[in-house]
């Protein structure tokens, strides 16, 4: 893959390790839909970009409508759908939030910082990819929140500036009557106050949007390539942390210690656990969740057998997967059996 992690920063919280979840995806998503199929593939990853950013704000207003809230950026950006990575920093010198203004700097930001480092950049240096997912996300996810919100970006910290500076408006005189359809509660949004399973329910979101529009347009080879590839680049940086913390690899040491189950609300069950094999039974996972909700559950399946296996093919090449039925195809359970041969 061309990445060494030797002495490269590796997140160990479980909300930076779920952070980079979706920002490696994506960064691996974009890589392999570009470098294989040129300017056809970027315009796939930026139409996806706007359908998962377009699915949130459109959500947000909806939940905002069902409470009565004003229907302004003080609501917008005071009940949204995401509890942020607290690597975040802002300068609070030049906040402002007002129903009609929101100004702001974003000094850190830890999506740039992960891009970055896949890229083998420094920030302060434009991001091939990075800059993509800036340039699509905020002008829908805000936008359709409410079509008079107006959003001007002028600065990224993807685009080599030093910080990300949000101008944005939502004129009480340039709204207009939006319609959408009535608020319906999922199960997957019982993540509360949790980061973690913040980010990995919208993690879920991402995932079905880009899935899809990639199998779409450009087959399902590139899905299952993308997918191996950021898969990959996980094992690889969970063997890494092994090796700084002096112990051994190990299917026990995966399952417990590694970034596959970093969401609170999964029901687990280890049937088997030891350093060569382990059995388990997931009678939960929120991403199954979400993707049936969205009638993918074909993704959902490309998901598992692509993932576990490519984890396993850099952690370590001797454990062995097998995935003989998933939640995410309508059955009760994932049934899941690693062995190490």
């Amino acid at each position: 893959m061309g990445i060494s992690w030797e002495n490269r920063y590796i997140e160990t919280t479980a909300p930076e390790r779920q952070q980079f979840y979706w920002v490696g995806l994506f960064y691996f998503f974009a890589k392999t839909c570009i470098d294989d199929h040129g300017e056809k593939g970027e315009r796939v990853i930026r139409q996806a970009v706007r359908n998962y950013g377009t699915e949130r704000g459109q959500r947000m207003r909806r939940i905002a409508d069902a409470n009565g809230w004003p229907i302004d950026l003080v609501t917008l950006f005071s009940h949204g759908d995401l509890i942020g990575d607290p690597r975040f920093e802002h300068d609070d010198g030049v906040k402002v939030l007002t129903p009609e203004v929101k100004h702001s700097h974003t000094t850190r930001c830890p999506n740039a910082e992960i891009w970055a480092s896949l890229e083998d950049k420094n920030l302060g240096e434009p991001l091939r990819y990075g800059s993509i997912y800036c340039e699509e996300v905020h002008h829908c996810l805000y936008g359709r929140f409410d079509p008079a919100v107006q959003v001007n970006l002028c600065e990224t910290l993807t685009n080599g500036g030093d910080h990300c500076h949000f101008y944005i408006h939502c004129r009480k005189a340039n709204q207009k009557p939006y319609p959408l359809s009535p608020y319906e509660e999922k199960d997957w949004e019982d993540y509360g106050r949790d980061c973690a399973a913040s980010i990995n329910t919208m993690f879920g979101l991402l995932y079905y949007h880009m899935a899809s529009l990639i199998r779409e347009e450009l087959g399902e080879e590139t899905l299952r390539k993308g997918l191996r590839a950021w898969a990959n680049c996980r094992g690889e940086r969970l063997r890494e942390l092994d090796r700084r913390e002096g112990k051994a690899s190990g299917v026990d040491r995966l399952i417990r210690d590694g970034d596959i189950f970093l969401d609170f609300r999964f029901q687990k069950e280890d049937e088997v656990l030891t350093p060569g094999e382990g059995k388990l039974t997931v009678r939960r996972c929120v991403l199954a969740q979400v993707w049936r909700d969205h009638q993918a559950e074909d993704l959902g399946r490309i998901f598992c057998e692509e993932v576990y296996r490519g984890i396993c093919e850099t952690y370590d090449p001797s454990i062995q997967v097998e995935i003989p039925q998933t939640l995410a195809e309508g059955c009760s359970c994932c049934r899941i059996h690693l062995t190490k041969t």
